[in-house]
């Protein structure tokens, strides 16, 4: 049988004003477009390369896109010659080989949530639905080390120190307790639900390799670090460390098309390029 492979670039620019430049609805009826005019050929006689550079997005369309891309093919891979953060971490999961870079990264999947007093400023979702737990832990640890120290230097009672303690220690974190939006706790705790249940129907989705059935890869497992682990949205996820947890990464530079798609990304690097011509969706 006569295998068609398929290459879909998509290299998004993250930029505010660039209405392609994270994985959108828009993004996500393009690509359909694109696929539904060039690939014409049988799902078990198709390949789809996708060569990615996103900040992220939307990831309810980031599992949209991997559905409609899975559904078109009998093998998917992605090439991450820069970085595939966020909701583009998320898209890399369901696929079946991931090739990444010496310096690529993924991202945690920790989401972000604007903020609630800052136009356009996002928080994480995380932070936001520990915080309450948070102040709770500081409490108590406060009252225990705190109020054993007093013990040990007065003549109060345990009753006594237990008591004016936690009065004290109430009246310290109210402001901060005040200031807690419940309903965007609740909402950032929806948010970090979203990514955990798409993150682990997208493992479970794709093909795995011999040696991965043989691992017995924990979806939960993994989806739980990539979701709570890391400190900062920011964290960067080596391809070291993408392979430790594990997933199907290989090294960019045992790529069959690496050649090309690295002359490809640095061309879409330069400004000038990008002011005339950017690449930012495209198939072949």
């Amino acid at each position: 049988m006569t295998i068609s492979k398929f290459f879909l670039i998509l290299l998004q620019s993250g930029h505010p004003r660039d209405r392609l430049g994270e994985v959108n609805f828009r993004v996500l009826r393009r690509v359909q477009k694109k696929l539904d005019q060039f690939i014409r050929t049988r799902p078990e006689a198709t390949e789809i390369d996708v060569w990615l550079e996103s900040p992220g997005g939307d990831a309810h369309i980031a599992y949209r896109l991997f559905l409609d891309l899975q559904h078109r093919c009998r093998s998917l891979r992605v090439v991450i010659p820069d970085f595939a953060k966020s909701a583009a971490t998320l898209l890399t999961l369901g696929m079946d080989e991931i090739y990444m870079a010496p310096s690529a990264e993924l991202g945690p999947l920790d989401a972000q949530i604007e903020h609630p007093d800052r136009e356009g400023v996002t928080v994480s979702a995380l932070d936001v639905s520990k915080a309450l737990g948070f102040l709770g832990d500081f409490a108590l640890d406060y009252i225990v080390k705190g109020g054993n120290s007093v013990l040990q230097s007065t003549g109060l009672s345990r009753a006594e120190v237990l008591r004016e303690f936690s009065r004290f220690s109430a009246r310290f974190l109210e402001p901060a307790v005040t200031k807690l939006d419940p309903h965007l706790v609740h909402r950032a705790s929806k948010q970090l639900a979203v990514a955990h249940h798409y993150a682990k129907k997208m493992l479970g989705l794709r093909r795995l390799s011999d040696e991965e059935r043989k691992r017995k890869c924990d979806a939960d497992e993994i989806v739980r670090h990539l979701v709570e682990d890391y400190p900062a949205h920011e964290c960067v996820i080596s391809r070291d460390e993408a392979r430790d947890l594990p997933l199907p990464v290989q090294d960019a530079e045992d790529y069959a098309q690496w050649d090309i798609a690295k002359e490809f990304w640095n061309l879409s690097t330069k400004e000038s390029f990008r002011r005339t011509s950017p690449p930012r969706l495209s198939i072949y």
